[in-house]
Parts: structure tokens; sequence; C-alpha cells
């Protein structure tokens, strides 16, 4: 059964949350109570369980549901389980993407920022972003121990070029520095900070003449831009015309530039033209203000695609009517923008049909910090892309619990399943709002998350669901980053033991022949020498001799090396050291019983040999006892 969505919970979805982990949370699950599990009649007579119960009663009281045993709260209540299940399970499909993503990845992670507490920002998140950490991570994040790394373009270069917009969201982030940001206030640090935005000089091109110039540059300077070194990048330069001249665009590496719908296909051919000439140049990013839907199209848009191949990247950014008032936390969608020429969207999809799509609008700071990240991410070149955010009406929609129970009739007597059940047509942005609750709780920064929502998207969670992962067995232990780096060591270990036996092999090897090779010298020497006293040499000199009989001396070499180091031969040795030792009355390695035994031994017979001449006065009797071994 569907669930209705109402109105006090739809409030809740759009309402500032105190934390990052819970900014996109519709409700919060009511406070656990202890005795939950006990018969109802229990509350009766348990002063602890009635305060817990009346707790939990003026709790949900405060977010508007008088009574949970209502059935209006009640249903609510259910739908909120729900959301949370379906988030769960989202949940477990971000953390593989995190495993697979840390073990192939070579990025380096965003730079972490602070705790994102007062801030709601893109996608209904908090206004921080930072990476994964122990630190910055939510408490739900404690249980996965891997990141996410977005793919990042390599190629940004140092200069960028602003054509059409100055606005200060764009600015800052190009900055790529966090002082003076929101978010830094407490000493937190911005989590917009962009780990390839390594720009030197962002050049500021004004319509309007020098007087134009004048006005931009007064409203751009300020304290904060002072100090965090936007101003000593900043070159503003005044142009006639909308689009710079060639010679200004020598040495930009990456240009951004702001059009009108009206303007875009007379303005994106000539884009397209200046863009080709310059050399340096291998990123433009295009954004297209004032579009009337998200299914229309934007004329000129392919000649930039075409100029840019083979040359340098090229993003289109469609948005709506951007206002500047407004409430923050609102659910965005991002996308293929059907007009483009690489969409893959059908034109019939909710996502392009629904009210919203067909009268976009946006919030201005919002459509900024997107069109500056999406410079940042690969899964953004040479994409039509459009955004647009999602009303309170449609939102009732998108919070409801997603509907994938097939319909049942009554067929013969018996409920059996519709061969053709009734799809949810919103459970795509369903899905989509489920996977920025789950990346929100998981602290994605702002990066993955676009880099997750544009690359994977709804499409890649709808394969891990009919594709899930094998579950391991009970004995079997998945392994994390930490035994794939143990692996690696023991790998690296093994290795060097190898190299280190292999080593040690050959030095045994030479040290074998050298030594075979000295006995079977000592032997072809003695033999030479036996043979010429019987005149057996027929006149050959000792090299000629010992080169004569080498084989032969070798095979003796090696045998008397076996011999030598047998066991039997070793035995012998011992004997011999033994029977040597004997003929002294004290030698090394002797019994520590005997050496005392003889000790003593030693002591009485020195003592009776004084006796006998009479100097026994000058001894030191010992006990009788001392003689016994």
């Amino acid at each position: 059964m569907k669930l209705a969505v109402p109105p006090t919970l739809l409030a809740l979805a759009l309402i500032q949350a105190p934390d990052a982990s819970l900014a996109f949370a519709p409700l919060s699950t009511p406070p656990h109570c202890p005795h939950k599990h006990h018969h109802r009649h229990h509350h009766h007579h348990d002063p602890l369980a009635r305060r817990q119960h009346r707790r939990q009663s003026s709790s949900l009281r405060m977010v508007g549901f008088k009574d949970p045993r209502e059935k209006e709260n009640a249903e609510a209540m259910k739908a909120v389980s729900r959301l949370n299940y379906e988030t769960k399970k989202v949940k477990k499909w971000l953390a593989e993407l995190m495993q697979d993503n840390e073990a192939d990845s070579d990025t380096p992670p965003a730079p972490s920022g602070g705790s994102p507490a007062d801030d709601i920002g893109l996608l209904g998140g908090g206004g921080g972003y930072s990476a994964i950490s122990a630190a910055a991570a939510p408490a739900a994040a404690a249980e996965y121990t891997a990141s996410y790394k977005p793919s990042l373009r390599a190629d940004l270069g140092n200069t960028v070029l602003l054509t059409g917009t100055y606005h200060p969201t764009l600015l800052r982030v190009l900055n790529n520095n966090d002082f003076g940001s929101r978010e830094s206030a407490g000493g937190g640090g911005s989590g917009d900070l962009v780990p390839n935005f390594e720009f030197r000089k962002i050049i500021l091109a004004v319509q309007g003449g020098e007087e134009a110039a004048k006005e931009v540059k007064k409203r751009v300077i300020s304290r904060e831009n002072r100090y965090s070194g936007l101003l000593d990048k900043l070159v503003i330069e005044a142009e006639e015309t909308l689009l710079p001249s060639p010679e200004r665009m020598e040495g930009v590496t990456s240009w951004i530039v702001r059009l009108d719908k009206g303007q875009a296909s007379e303005m994106l051919p000539q884009v397209a033209e200046l863009a080709s000439g310059c050399a340096a140049l291998k990123n433009v990013l295009v954004m297209v203000e004032g579009v009337d839907s998200m299914a229309g199209t934007v004329d000129g848009w392919e000649s930039l695609l075409h100029a840019g191949k083979d040359k340098f990247q090229s993003t289109l950014l469609a948005v709506g009517e951007l206002y500047d008032a407004g409430t923050e936390g609102k659910f965005y969608h991002i996308g293929n923008f059907v007009g483009g020429e690489v969409s893959s969207l059908a034109s019939s999809s909710v996502e392009m049909t629904n009210a919203d799509a067909n009268a976009p609008t946006m919030f201005r700071d919002d459509a900024y910090l997107t069109l500056a990240n999406l410079l940042a991410l690969e899964c953004s070149s040479n994409k039509a892309l459009g955004a647009y955010e999602f009303s309170a009406t449609s939102m009732e929609k998108v919070l409801s619990p997603i509907d994938e129970t097939p319909k049942k009739v009554l067929k013969d007597g018996e409920f059996v399943p519709e061969d053709v059940p009734e799809e949810d047509e919103w459970k795509a942005v369903k899905y989509a709002n489920r996977i920025v609750r789950g990346m929100r709780e998981l602290g994605f920064s702002r990066l993955a998350e676009l880099d997750v929502l544009l690359d994977k998207g709804v499409n890649g969670y709808i394969e891990y669901m009919n594709a899930p992962p094998k579950p391991l067995a009970r004995y079997e232990k998945k392994k994390d980053k930490w035994d794939e780096i143990d692996e690696k060591i023991m790998a690296q270990l093994d290795a060097e033991l190898a190299v280190s036996e292999a080593k040690r092999k050959a030095e045994e090897e030479q040290q074998y022949k050298e030594e075979v090779e000295g006995m079977a010298r000592d032997w072809a020497i003695r033999e030479y020498a036996l043979r010429s006293l019987r005149d057996e040499v027929d006149g050959m000199t000792e090299r000629e001799f010992i080169q004569s009989v080498w084989e032969e001396a070798l095979e003796e070499g090696e045998k008397l090396y076996a011999t030598i180091n047998s066991e039997s031969y070793k035995r012998k040795l011992e004997k011999k050291d033994i029977s040597e030792d004997n003929h002294e009355f004290f030698y090394e390695g002797m019994d520590p019983k005997e050496r005392r035994k003889r000790e003593l031994i030693m002591e009485k017979v020195k003592r009776q040999y004084l006796e006998m001449f009479g100097e026994d006065d000058e001894l030191e009797v010992e006990e009788e006892d001392e003689l016994e071994v």
C-alpha cells in the first residue's frame, strides 16, 4: 500500500536541520524507548516507562504529531520508517562504491572541511562539505572506513577567464581559499575547496568599457577578498563586446561563459570559433540561464561540441530562472539536458516532464556553486547538463515511499501478481533523493556527490539492485583497505625474501664450486707428485698434468667435499676431539660437575704434598664433606 505524506512531514523535509548528517532527513526517528518490547500494561506501573512515554509524545507534538496513535500520524511515522529503510539500502551501495573507488583511484582526496552545522547547501544537505574522516564525518559514517574520491580533470591550467558573470560564489570557489567563508567562521574551514583548482590568475572580461570595469571592481573589492588572496589573482579587463578579443584569450587555459537563453543561438558559435583559435585553452564551461524547459534545446551547443573535438573539453549547464532571495535546502535535480546532443534521457521521463522541469527555477548561489564544481569533474566533460529545484508540491511525491510491490489481482479465486505491474513514475527521482540523503549521512564531499550523481547516478544503483554482490559466508570476511595494504606488504616481503633466498643459494653454489675446485686442484697436485716419482707423467709440466686430469680431479673433489660434510665424518671428528681432551685434566667444554670433582682432587693432592714437607700449618683444612661429589 502506498503511504501518503502529510503536510507536517513535508514541512520537516524542508527545514534546516541542526546537524549536517540529518540536514536532508525529513524526520529523525522518535527517541528510543528502552521498554518498547514490554507489554503495554507495564507502563501503568513503571514510573520510568511513563516518563519515557510522555517524553516521546512531547517530542512528536513538537514536530507536529499530536498523538502517534492517531491514524494520520501513524501513517506518517510509517512513511518516515520506510524512507530511512530505503536510504539504508542506498548506503550499502555507496559503501561498495567507496571501497571500489579507494582501491582503484589515485586521485588525492578533497580537502576536509569543518563541521557543516549551520547551512543547508546544494541538493538539500549541509553547507560544509568534507571528505570522510574520523574528525569531520557524521556519526553515521563511522562504520565505513573508506572514502570516495571523485575523478577530477587534470588539465585545468593556471589561468581562468570569466565572461558575462562575476558572481561572488563563483569567484570564491575559483580562488580556492577558505578565508572568510561561512563555514570557516567557527574555525572549521570551507568545504568548497577543490583539489585541482590551482588558478594563479582569474580574469574578468567586463562588457561596457572602462566605466563598467570600474563599477565591477568596486563591487568585487572587499576585506574578505583582500585577505583571502583573491585580489592578488584577479585581473579586470574592459571589453566593448560580450566576448573578449583573440589577443585577450592568449594564455587562457579554462573559460567560463554565462549567456542568456536568447543569446545562446548567436553567441555559442562565436564562442566555439574563439575557443578553437586559442592554443592553450583546455576547458570551456557555458551556463545558459533562462531556459523554458528541461526538455527544450539550446541552439549552438553542437557547434561548440564539434569545435572542441580533440582540442578542448566542453560542458553546458542549462538552468531556468534564478532567484536571489529565498530559503535554501531545496532538493535539486541535476542530469543530462534533453536538448543536448549527448543526452541519454527519454523526453517522457518524469525528470523532464514534471511541472518543475517545465518551469525550472534555482537559487542563484547554488547554480554558480554547481557551475564551478562542474569545471573540476571529469564526468561533466563534453556533456550538456540541466539543473532545477523541486517545489513543495513535487516533494510530497518525492518523499513518499518507493512503490516496488507488484500489484495483485483476483484471478480464479486467488490473488496473483499482475503481468505488468503499475510503475511508480517518480521512482527515479525518489532514488536520486535517497542517494543524496545517503551521501549526506556518510559525509560525502560536494565534488563526490556530483561525481556519483553524474557518473553512476540512479542507473548505477538500479544495476546494483538487479545484480547485488554475493553475500559473504559467516566465516568469510570481506577485505577492506587495510587487508589490501597488508597483502601488498606481505607480497613485498615475499619478493624480498625470494631475492634474498636466490642470493643465498647463488653464494652457496659459488662457495661450493670454489671449495670443490680447491680440493680438485690439491688432489691433482698430489697425484702429479706421486706419478712423477713413478715416472708416469711423460714429461708434462704440473699445469699440463692438472689440465689433463681436471675432470677426474673434480670428481675426486666432489667426493671429498661430500665426505667432509657427511654426518659420519662429523661424528668421527667429535670422537677425536673427545679423545684428545681426555689427555688434559681440564679442557674447554668440560662438564661442570666433572670440573668441580677434579678441582677437589687437585686440592686434596696439593694438601697431601704440602703435608709431606711439613707445611700443613699454612693450609686451611677443608671439611671432609667437600671431598664428596
